[in-house]
């Protein structure tokens, strides 16, 4: 088979020709020494046969490719949420366990209504109800928890006289199945007439900017844990999804 210009020279390189090189490899070894060789030693390595047809080898024809060069394209951009909240590797859960935090405060396995998943319209947030969350030994009572002792620090404003509705800002540092979601500011609102008529539940916590990364990740059924800020501190609360 006739081979190409500048193709196949590394193959026909064995050990069973590799004394056709040793001209080569001779007056490299005599050149390594620091004394330098005269010029008529030169000229006579040179033309020595030997040594010009080993070098003969290594000449071959110049040639170009033609094959273009094309800069590789970006992949399509993944979803907002589904780039959030990609499965983590074991790495990434361990890097991105919650910094130091208060006590838990309370926790709640999360029905489809919580997390953006029911059919029909959202109820935007994830409605702090009872859940047999026990506080000092006894039993909640979720209209008055929320609102009077865990965000009762919160700078809590009217929005609404009748019926009473008030809200305040709160900062919480939020991870979901091992993914940081870092520091982002929610709303709870508590409306104290609620009890009756809402499904026994008095507050909320809204999900705001986090509704879509919250649908996305299909967190029916997953336990959500609320944590207090630090010690003497207002901020930031703690969620933990997993």
């Amino acid at each position: 088979m006739t081979k190409k210009p500048g193709q196949g020279f590394s193959r026909r390189v064995t050990a069973e020709n590799l004394n056709r090189f040793e001209p080569l490899l001779r007056r490299a070894a005599e050149g390594s020494d620091e004394s330098e060789e005269d010029d008529e030693e030169q000229a006579k390595t040179a033309s020595d046969p030997a040594f010009l047809q080993a070098e003969a080898l290594f000449k071959g024809t110049h040639f170009k490719s033609e094959i273009p060069f094309h800069r590789a394209q970006a992949g399509p951009k993944p979803k907002r949420g589904a780039a959030i909240l990609a499965q983590a590797t074991p790495e990434l859960a361990a890097a991105s366990a919650l910094p130091e935090k208060g006590p838990l405060v309370w926790q709640k396995t999360l029905p489809a209504s919580d997390v953006q998943r029911q059919r029909g319209n959202p109820t935007g947030g994830v409605r702090l109800t009872q859940a047999s969350w026990r506080d000092e030994g006894k039993v909640i009572d979720q209209t008055t928890y929320f609102r009077n002792k865990v965000f009762a620090e919160l700078d809590w404003h009217a929005t609404r006289a009748m019926p009473h509705v008030e809200e305040a800002a709160v900062n919480v540092n939020v991870t979901v199945l091992g993914n940081p979601l870092g520091i982002q500011t929610l709303v709870v609102s508590h409306k104290p007439s609620g009890e009756a008529s809402q499904a026994n539940y008095t507050t909320i916590l809204q999900w705001k900017g986090l509704s879509q990364t919250v649908r996305e990740a299909n967190l029916t059924g997953k336990t959500l844990r609320m944590y207090a800020p630090l010690p003497g501190r207002k901020e930031p609360f703690f969620i933990e999804i997993v």
